[in-house]
């Protein structure tokens, strides 16, 4: 019986595939650093395991072997080359043949193994766990792999085996190491059992945790499992020997036994008590006193290291804290095997595909050799990862060391300052170093003209020295990105606030105002001159620029630089501002002048620390344990609306205001007086426009008392700070809520957690929620997701889809002319969205690292039995909660046309009006005509609201597909096509349903009973991800499936994941399944699912009452082109014989043929088909 496996020839001057072994000082010393192989020969063989020792005695120097061998039936012999050069010659994998030669690489993309095969064991000695003799290893591996030594196997010692002193004879490295070869039943097993094995050697004591060089916790186990994998060299020949050595390593040797493991029947998973036991016992071995104390000292040591490098203690803490859990820093250098000079981690990020596939020395141990890791680009996800081999396998996501880099930039003053005099000239920074702004004489009277910058902490008085500034500045506007913020501000400097109740022209003669963002452009409008811009809150500002309340983003942003360029004096403001910054927008048309930064790099230094509380519901439990205390104020910090809803509702219903829901449910408010003497302030966007909240907003520190609970939401706006008093923080605790999904990034979640002065002084509390998703980050895909789903229509804001169709006309102030300028607002957007989604993708240890940087500890907490009673108290409110939501916004009516047109048009609503506006769109786009049938839809969940208008896009028709894209791809200076894909949605849609076995009958959508078992759903999920990605043979536009259902294909190789991946986007699509039968695969039980008919009629129902009532341009009967619509007007001069040559639509009628013509002739052999069955190939004629 023969097993297969490959053989592999290196090629080249002097090859070399084994180790070089010389004499130095009386010692052998190894060097593995030239067994790379990038380029060489695979020969598959097929031989019997007992044939297997004079196999490896007849290795040459050049030569190894790998378990696996090339995915190809036609020949058994390849020649094996880089995988960049691979890809460099547009080749595809796995095999490339040319001519009688085939191509493939040393990679899984071109390699594998099933059926009989090797399974190769590597045992290195270890004198913590010695092992005399492979058959005590055998013996020893019994406990994880039963019957283990009845098996047949081959014996191998290591290459470096038995090495002497030529002339003393004596021993310097003994026959100690050595490789088991058996036979394996399935060789596609070899990946799952590396994992498997690994957890059941430490559960069967045969694993331990130590510590490398770099401090980083490494898992360690009897056996090296990292050489399970199909490419996997095994280094087998003998060495190349030094002068004054020689070998005698004992030979290979065969012990006969039975054939072959079955290794699925062996080595099973590990069952769900197997798993806790193996997380118990890795947990106790990690927090072991000895382990602690050795990694205590290991920081220590390189913390003072780099303290003497001139890092702050703080920063050498990150950076010690980073690396010793097992992250890369950007000046890493990667060994890439082929390649003769190391890599830097940050150059590895920014070419990505350059290295995709390619492999490399564990870049944490390099001293192990080459070909212990593999890096992948992850294109799709722009998340470059690092996956070795060694210590048992792990990920190094090279995104991470990005993000550390831009945080000890961010925090060290003079690492930002050497950022801008690289970019701006030595001269181009001035530092200073004061608690309070305004004291550094090196800023006082400031006169500069052109750009100035100003970072500084916050609290440090940017505000303050503002107001002694503007004075000095002749006219000067403020810009802020809020309103609530605009009114604080110009309350706090004591100057006007432009907030669109009054004209423009009604301020020609202040001196001084605060507008916002949004309310830019009426000034620019109006051409009322100004000295200088002030842009507070840089940062927050510039974020908004993509913000969704900015009306007309591209116009807004064309306003903003044009005021900007105009003034003769720019001032930005920000705690956390990056000179990166005011360098991109110079690329999207700032000129910036002459750039003087003042830093100040100032920095509390008083000790302080914050209590993490992990686990379901702790931190809220906590919170219900302090509210018992009727003295006690505290202030909670919150990212999103609904989580300060949700804890709002938690402290009144534990104090008692609440119990249970009323009939028509509690409305909560900005101010609730408390039943112990305590108010609770709720500042969300439900509350900022109620009455009562304007003094609070106007001035907080005059409103708030020690006693108050302050839930706090992103609508109080960046510049809200809470003073101090007397030295001390005004309330006594501070929780904060951070979610990586809400939205802010990390650098927002801790301004919002430091808007209580001297907070460092609290009892402070943190909690974050993970986030599974990966968002996109590829700035380019980013922005052409965007301008498809701005086209879309028939989402929740149709009404709103006027707010897109500005995107490439906006108005220049400087020369008085409309003008496309819309792609800076594409530059910025995908910029900014980009940077946004980097850092949310890795939010918690950004969180983490930068309270790290600011000074706190961070210390652990975990529910407690003291918390056992808060906790059901936590899971009662969140019950009452959601009964309570239910019958508030059932209870909102169903409000006319003219009331929505109304409410359309006011610059801010109330929460009562955002929810009624809510509710009429949805009684819109399906055709509700009673607020009971609105509230069908509206009270369901986000998701199950988003599937069910999904749904609605399949009763898209062709025609008015086309009707909506003729109307938009002719208005004038439409030079970009994205926007137009009415008709490629319909074309997507009708490709899906035939995948589904869907068709129309009639007015109605049928299915064929089509079930998917496993390989069904594989080949669905395929045509899915291709789609997505652009890469279909239909030609569907990339990222179709995100603007059609509203999230991107992921990813994934398990068949488990692919099954519910394809089940979700069904469900999205508003089409439900339900399961048929159940098989059993490598990765577990899987579905077989069918179209549920319940669901399809469900569906039919909401087509046929859309047809009739919808008023969306969708379906509307009455929907017709607008009189100034200039395909209209151009079609009716035509037709009245006048001269159109001159007009822009005739210029794009041969580029509207030209995009509309293949889905016409699609469509057209579609209709053939039904007719003439098996016509083909009709086409359309391209011009007429």
């Amino acid at each position: 019986m023969k097993l297969s496996l490959s053989v592999i020839t290196k090629n080249g001057t002097d090859p070399l595939l084994t180790k070089r072994i010389t004499l130095q000082d009386g010692r052998a010393v190894s060097d593995a650093t030239e067994c790379k192989m990038t380029n060489g020969v695979a020969n598959r063989v097929d031989i019997a395991l007992e044939a297997l020792p004079y196999l490896l005695q007849q290795l040459g120097h050049h030569q190894a072997i790998t378990s696996g061998w090339v995915n190809d039936d036609h020949t058994d012999e390849h020649q094996i080359i880089a995988r960049a050069k691979f890809q460099d010659r547009s080749w595809q994998l796995p095999v490339h043949r040319q001519g009688d030669i085939s191509y493939a690489t040393r990679t899984l993309d071109s390699m594998h193994q099933k059926g009989l095969s090797l399974l190769p064991i590597d045992y290195d000695y270890n004198d913590e766990a010695p092992i005399n003799s492979p058959e005590e290893l055998v013996q020893k591996l019994e406990a994880v792999i039963p019957g283990l030594s009845q098996y047949a196997h081959v014996v191998s010692y290591s290459s470096s085996s038995g090495i002497y002193h030529a002339e003393t004879g004596e021993c310097l490295k003994p026959a100690k190491s050595f490789h088991l070869f058996f036979a394996m039943v399935d060789g596609d097993d070899l990946t799952r059992i590396r994992d498997v094995l690994n957890k059941r050697l430490s559960l069967a004591g045969l694993g331990r945790i130590t510590l490398s060089r770099s401090g980083a916790k490494l898992e360690r186990h009897l056996i090296d499992c990292a050489v399970f994998s199909p490419e996997r060299l095994l280094f087998e020949a003998d060495p190349v020997l030094g002068e004054g050595l020689v070998q005698r390593r004992p030979v290979p040797s065969y012990h006969a036994g039975l054939p072959a493991l079955d290794t699925k029947t062996l080595i099973p998973d590990l069952s769900d008590d197997e798993i806790k036991a193996y997380d118990k016992w890795k947990k106790t071995q990690e927090n072991s006193p000895e382990l602690q104390a050795r990694i205590q000292a290991i920081r220590e040591s390189r913390i003072e290291k780099l303290m003497t490098e001139g890092h702050s203690r703080q920063e050498a803490q990150v950076m010690v804290e980073h690396r010793m859990a097992g992250k890369l820093m950007l000046t890493d250098e990667l060994l890439f095997d082929g390649l003769d000079e190391p890599v830097t981690v940050f150059e590895a990020m920014m070419n990505p595909m350059k290295y995709d596939r390619l492999s490399l020395a564990d870049p944490l141990e390099p001293e192990k050799g080459p070909s212990k890791a593999m890096f992948y680009s992850n294109d799709d996800t722009n998340q470059p990862m690092i996956h070795t081999f060694v210590r048992g396998g792990g990920i190094y996501n090279l995104m991470e060391a990005h993000l550390l880099q831009v945080q000890l930039t961010a925090s060290n003053a003079e690492a930002s300052a050497a950022i801008v005099q690289e970019m701006h000239g030595d001269d181009s920074v001035t530092m200073v170093e004061q608690q309070y702004l305004g004291n550094a004489p090196e800023i006082q009277g400031c006169t500069r003209t052109g750009t100035v910058t100003v970072r500084s902490p916050k609290g440090t008085g940017k505000t303050e020295w503002l107001k002694d500034q503007i004075g000095l500045w002749g006219r000067t506007i403020i810009v802020v990105h809020r309103t609530t913020l605009a009114e604080q501000m110009a309350t706090r400097l004591g100057v006007a606030c432009y907030n669109e109740k009054r004209p423009a022209t009604d301020f020609h003669n202040a001196p001084a105002l605060v507008t916002t963002y949004d309310s830019l452009h009426k000034f620019m409008l109006e051409g009322l001159p100004h000295t200088t811009v002030v842009i507070d809150e840089f940062e927050q500002v510039v974020e908004h620029i993509k913000a969704g309340t900015v009306k007309r983003k591209s116009t807004a942003l064309n306003f903003f630089i044009g005021a900007l360029n105009q003034a003769e004096r720019r001032v930005f403001l920000d705690a956390d501002l990056d000179p990166a910054t005011v360098d991109f927008l110079c690329k999207i048309g700032l000129k910036a002048g002459e750039v003087h930064h003042y830093i100040n790099r100032w920095k509390r230094v008083a000790p302080a620390t914050i209590t993490e509380l992990e686990g379901k519901g702790v931190a809220e439990a906590k919170l219900v344990e302090l509210l018992q205390d009727p003295t006690r104020g505290m202030y909670l910090a919150c990212q999103a609306r609904e989580k300060s809803r949700t804890l709002a509702w938690l402290v009144l219903q534990t104090l008692g205001v609440v119990s249970e829901p009323k009939e028509k449910g509690y409305k909560l408010q900005f101010e609730t007086p408390l039943p112990d003497g305590r108010r609770m302030i709720l500042v969300n966007q439900d509350t900022v426009s109620e009455d009562a909240a304007k003094p609070f907003l106007t001035d907080a520190n005059r409103f708030l008392k020690p006693t108050d609970i302050l839930i706090g939401s992103p609508s109080m706006g960046t510049g809200f700070s809470i003073d101090a008093v007397e030295g001390k923080p005004l309330f006594p605790v501070r929780f904060l809520f951070a979610s990586a999904s809400a939205g802010p990034t990390s650098a927002d979640a801790m301004q919002h957690l430091e808007r209580v002065r001297e907070g460092h002084l609290c009892e402070n509390y943190l909690t974050v929620t993970e986030s599974n998703k990966v968002l996109p980050t590829d700035p380019n895909k980013l922005i052409i997701s965007e301008l498809l789903a701005a086209a879309l229509l028939g989402e929740k804001k149709f009404h709103e889809i006027s707010k897109y169709q500005d995107l490439s006309l906006t108005y220049n102030p400087t020369t008085g002319r409309t003008e496309i300028m819309h792609q800076a607002y594409e530059l910025a957007y995908g910029y900014l969205t980009g940077r946004n989604h980097t850092d949310r993708n890795n939010f918690s240890d950004n969180l983490r690292n930068r309270l790290k940087l600011e000074g706190y500890e961070l210390l652990s907490g975990e529910g407690s039995s003291e918390l056992e009673s808060c906790l059901e108290q936590v899971k009662e409110a969140k019950e009452t909660y959601k009964e309570n939501e239910e019958q508030l916004k059932a209870a909102y009516p169903l409000i006319d046309d003219d009331t929505m047109a109304k409410l359309q048009e006011q610059e801010q609503l109330t929460g009562e009006e955002k929810e009624m506006v809510a509710k009429k769109r949805i009684a819109d786009l399906f055709g509700f005509e009673t607020v009971e049938e609105a509230n069908e839809v509206y009270l369901l969940s986000d998701a199950k609201r988003r599937y069910r208008q999904n749904g609605l896009k399949f009763g898209l028709t062709l025609n008015r597909a086309l009707l909506l894209d003729m109307e938009r791809l002719t208005r004038p200076g439409r030079e970009r096509w994205e926007g137009a894909i009415q008709t490629e949605v319909v074309d997507f849609l009708e490709d899906f349903m035939g995948k589904l076995g869907l068709s129309w009958e009639g007015d109605r959508i049928v299915s064929n009973g089509r079930t998917w078992d496993p390989d069904q759903m594989a080949s669905l999920y395929n045509w899915l991800y291709k789609v997505d990605n652009g890469l279909s043979p239909e030609g569907h536009r990339f990222s179709i499936i995100k603007t059609v259902l509203g999230f991107s294909m992921p990813a994934i190789e398990d068949t488990k994941k692919i099954a519910q991946s394809v089940a979700t986007v069904l469900k999205a699509a508003g089409l439900g399944t339900f399961r048929v039968s159940r098989v059993r695969t490598d990765d577990g039980f899987i579905r077989v699912r069918s179209i549920d008919p319940e669901c399809l009629d469900a569906l039919n129902e909401d087509l046929a009452r859309a047809r009739a009532h919808s008023k969306s341009p969708y379906y509307r009967q009455d929907y017709t082109l607008a009189p100034d619509c200039p395909l209209m007007t151009y079609s009716l001069a035509k037709l009245q014989g006048q001269d159109v040559t001159g007009s822009p639509v005739h210029k794009m009628v041969g580029r509207l043929q030209e995009y509309l013509h293949p889905i016409l002739n699609k469509e057209l052999n579609r209709q053939l088909d039904m007719v003439y069955p098996g016509i083909r190939n009709a086409h359309l004629p391209v011009t007429g």
